[in-house]
């Protein structure tokens, strides 16, 4: 049951102090400059509460984006991979760029699908754009240090990659044989004991 207090400080200026108790949970409090607000996070933590899904939000709310794709690179993938470091690392760094200001609890599907866009449609210096098999790959190595996160470290409860779409690869391509491949083939062809050949 959430219980809402109505606080002045000496200035004469109003906050909300809420606090939300369900039996075999540690209380829950947070203070808020509106009621409506206050109404909302009660609202929210109760039904957690009872979902069983409001601790790992509090331990995802104590971290950044940037920090935990920090710790992913120093203490995941320097010692496991650290062939990959290069590539994976650049890519985690544009993700760093992005989106690292953002709380973990706010890292939804959403969010990530805004700028998987954006990753593809942001020309390059030679002004080609990222192809979809390139985009894919910066959404693999984000999608595996969001499950570390989830699985190993308990920062968050699930990753929120399972509902974000990739790009389609079409790696499809034609190629004709140069004239001196086509000779080659050709000559083997003929030295070739199978009848079809």
């Amino acid at each position: 049951m959430a219980s809402i207090r109505v606080r002045i400080d000496a200035g004469g200026s109003k906050s909300y102090h809420v606090q939300v108790r369900i039996k075999g949970f540690p209380p829950q409090t947070k203070t808020f400059d509106t009621l409506s607000t206050a109404k909302k996070w009660a609202s929210l933590v109760e039904t957690e509460l009872r979902n069983g899904r409001w601790m790992p939000r509090i331990e995802a709310e104590k971290h950044s984006v940037r920090e935990a794709l920090e710790k992913y690179l120093d203490e995941y993938l320097k010692p496991n991979f650290p062939k990959r470091l290069k590539t994976s690392g650049a890519q985690l760094g544009w993700w760093i760029e992005k989106m690292g200001a953002y709380n973990l609890a706010d890292l939804t599907p959403e969010l990530i699908g805004r700028y998987r866009d954006e990753l593809r449609q942001t020309p390059l210096k030679n002004d080609k754009h990222r192809t979809p098999a390139t985009v894919v790959r910066y959404m693999a190595v984000l999608s595996h240090a969001l499950t570390i996160l989830a699985k190993e470290w308990g920062w968050i409860e699930e990753s929120p990659m399972s509902k974000v779409s990739k790009p389609k690869v079409k790696n499809a391509r034609t190629r004709f044989l140069g004239e001196d491949e086509r000779e080659r083939l050709l000559a083997a062809a003929k030295t070739s004991e199978s009848k079809y050949l």
